[in-house]
């Protein structure tokens, strides 16, 4: 607020997360109730998924993709391309989040749907397993431009190494691989910042795009970390049901809620091929002619 010479007084005051907000109006829906609770989309899902404690990471995969760090006590931020938000607060105070996403996850999703590519995200992950490798064929899935490390916005998707041996699963193997490159370089740059506490605890992944077993694969072996995924992978309205039931009295503690949690499917970090560190390699390279092209046109 010093920078920009934004008076702090013109910010809004930051209050409980759970209380009794207001209540609807009974002529709405034919009897009134109360608002316990109003939290952003992915704190919400954080909540929901038992992101409480300092260190704890949600991996969000549905229309964005969004990597969320509880820091308990602490707000902290980074030099490229996390930032802090206040995650809850409640009477002990607040608990902050350190957050980066890649806005384009669901676009590219949607974009291999309409090429024909797939006709669901399963299938996506079902086509990419058929096939060894992506037979060359590198994707940039920059479609909202490129995020964190990079953070370079103009830059277009490319398709590299098309070559006439490559086929329909090669193509949806190299889109995956893709993202799952994306996440790992977003991954990295938490772990350049020191914000990753520990790597003995799972990463909590939900949102409609962790149903592709293929991406939850790459992205556990490519950070070497186990994934978790809930039985119901959306999460946020869950989250915030939670919320307003503890401020209104319904739940007493955290205790009562944690046991809720179900896990569904697991992915256990397995050793990254030489193919897939030699198809990394490339991916690197093939971002760098990216930007060069969509600095020309």
């Amino acid at each position: 607020c010093n920078l920009l010479g934004v008076p702090l007084v013109i910010l809004p005051e930051i209050k409980l997360t759970c209380e009794e907000y207001c209540r609807v109006e009974e002529d709405i829906f034919g009897c009134s109730f109360p608002i316990g609770a109003l939290v952003a989309d992915q704190s919400a899902s954080a909540f929901a998924n038992r992101c409480w404690t300092r260190g704890d990471i949600k991996l969000t995969t549905g229309t964005g993709c969004f990597i969320d760090i509880c820091q308990g006590a602490d707000c902290r931020a980074s030099l490229k391309g996390y930032y802090p938000l206040v995650g809850w607060v409640d009477k002990n105070g607040p608990s902050f989040l350190t957050e980066s996403n890649i806005a384009s996850m669901g676009t590219t999703i949607e974009w291999a749907k309409s090429i024909g590519l797939c006709t669901a995200v399963e299938e996506l992950s079902d086509i990419a397993n058929s096939v060894s490798d992506s037979s060359g064929g590198i994707f940039v899935p920059s479609l909202g431009g490129l995020p964190a490390p990079y953070q370079d916005y103009n830059t277009d998707a490319g398709f590299m190494g098309i070559t006439l041996r490559m086929n329909r699963s090669h193509m949806a193997r190299a889109v995956l691989e893709g993202l799952a490159f994306q996440i790992r370089d977003l991954y990295g740059v938490a772990q350049d910042e020191g914000l990753i506490v520990s790597a003995d605890t799972p990463i909590i992944a939900d949102g409609g795009v962790s149903n592709c077993e293929f991406l939850m694969q790459q992205v556990s072996n490519l950070t070497g970390r186990r994934i978790v995924c809930p039985v119901n992978v959306d999460t946020t309205a869950i989250g915030t049901a939670y919320m307003a039931g503890l401020g209104l009295g319904f739940w007493r503690d955290l205790k009562e809620i944690r046991e809720f949690w179900q896990t569904g499917s697991s992915y256990e970090p397995q050793s990254v091929s030489e193919e897939t560190k030699q198809c990394y390699r490339r991916w690197k390279k093939a971002i760098i002619a990216t930007v060069q092209y969509s600095c020309k046109i």
